[in-house]
């Protein structure tokens, strides 16, 4: 796999056993050279826009997710 590489991931279940209507995408973000050294570094996707997600791009601590602002390389 390469970075830029979208893979679709039906069925997706959620933590509490729940599997989402809507299927999430899985972006890989690296090309490790030795994927038995390094590994690669994935994105899931959502359209949950519910307020638990910051608006803030980058690092949050609460929830522990990373906001990555649409059409934005970084």
């Amino acid at each position: 796999m390469t970075k830029g590489t979208v893979l679709l991931w039906n069925n997706f279940k959620f933590h509490d056993g729940k599997t989402s209507p809507h299927p999430k995408y899985l972006i890989i973000l690296n090309s490790p050279s030795d994927p038995a050294k390094t590994p690669y570094l994935l994105c899931k996707t959502t359209t949950d826009e519910r307020k638990k997600y910051p608006a803030k791009p980058g690092c949050n601590t609460n929830p522990d997710v990373y906001m990555l602002k649409e059409n934005e390389v970084f």
